[in-house]
């Protein structure tokens, strides 16, 4: 019994490296198997174009919409009214500092 299992697993190992060879060798020749009722597939079509030296715009106008990574929520430790904004847009603050 446990010769006959031995010979299985050769004749299975043999087997396996038969087909991976072929597929190996089929893989290099570039070819495409032809199956009936479909097109090989074409060539895209491409422009080619000189380099040249030239410079990069540092900004891009682009249609978008944008989601910040972090979000801040800030809302009052009593209920009332905001009477003035003690900041402007862009200036760095101090812990600390009175926002509202």
């Amino acid at each position: 019994m446990k010769n006959r299992t031995q010979w299985v697993w050769i004749a299975v190992s043999i087997a396996a490296i038969g087909i991976l060879a072929w597929g190996v060798s089929y893989y290099r020749k570039g070819t495409i198997i032809q199956r009936p009722g479909i097109s090989p597939p074409y060539a895209m079509p491409v422009e080619a174009v000189r380099v040249r030296v030239d410079t990069v715009p540092m900004e891009v106008s682009a249609v978008g919409s944008l989601q910040a990574n972090e979000s801040v929520v800030i809302r009052s430790e009593i209920a009332g009214r905001v009477k003035a904004i003690y900041l402007s847009e862009g200036q760095n603050i101090d812990k600390g500092s009175i926002l509202l």
